[in-house]
C-alpha cells in the first residue's frame, strides 16, 4: 500500500505519487491523507491533526509513506506512531 500523507494534495504531488506507484514492481493501491499541525497559520501548534484520514486498513500491509513537505517532521513522527 502506498499511503500518501499531504497537508494539501496538489496536482504535481499527485503526478509525482503517480511516477513512483509506476515504478515499483509489485502490486500498488493508493491512498491519501491530510493531516497537519500547522492548521491555519504559519507556525505549527505542535498538535498533530487528521482532516482526512485513510479509507482502508493499514493492517498486514507493508507501507510506504511519502511525504509532501517535511519541515520538523513532527507530522511523520506521528503517523509513524499510530498502532
Amino acid at each position: 500500500c502506498l499511503t500518501m500523507y499531504t497537508d494539501e494534495v496538489t496536482q504535481d504531488f499527485c503526478s509525482q505519487a503517480c511516477e513512483l506507484a509506476k515504478r515499483i514492481t509489485v502490486p500498488v493501491t493508493i491512498d491519501f491523507m491530510s493531516v497537519s499541525s500547522y492548521g491555519n497559520s504559519r507556525e505549527s501548534s505542535g498538535i498533530v491533526k487528521i482532516a482526512k484520514d485513510l479509507d482502508e486498513t493499514l493492517e498486514g500491509k507493508n507501507v510506504l509513506i511519502v511525504e509532501d513537505i517535511i519541515d520538523s517532521g513532527r507530522t511523520l513522527y506521528y503517523l509513524m506512531s499510530l498502532p
